[in-house]
């Protein structure tokens, strides 16, 4: 099981590098999805401490950071200390474990590709 669906990961991965391209590199996206998809299945089918689960968390992050960039998203995120005023950037030291916040969310990206039902 782990090799065949490592094969089918491999593939995406090509897929992927074969698609992308500096003019367009959104046209990665889908086949990075299904590699992301995919790792993140297997990863859920293996024992957590073993070292194939390691190197698919590490793979997992790769096609995060991959997506990121094909989609040309940059997610920013403020804590907010209670009763802050909304829309005003706080000013507020460091968070420490414990603290009791918010988090504002700010999501932008370059237009290329439309996104819809995210959830957080």
């Amino acid at each position: 099981m782990l090799a065949s669906r490592g094969r089918d990961i491999r593939g995406h991965v090509a897929a992927a590098a074969a698609a992308v391209s500096l003019q367009r590199p959104v046209d990665s996206v889908l086949a990075l999805a299904a590699g992301l998809r995919g790792t993140r299945d297997l990863l859920a089918r293996l024992a957590t401490a073993n070292d194939a689960a390691f190197l698919l968390r590490m793979k997992a992050g790769q096609f995060e950071r991959a997506l990121s960039a094909g989609l040309a998203l940059d997610l920013l995120g403020m804590a907010v200390p209670p009763g802050a005023e909304i829309g005003v950037a706080p000013e507020s030291g460091a968070v420490v474990p414990g603290q009791r916040l918010s988090v504002d969310l700010s999501l932008a990206g370059s237009g290329l590709a439309q996104l819809s039902d995210v959830e957080l």
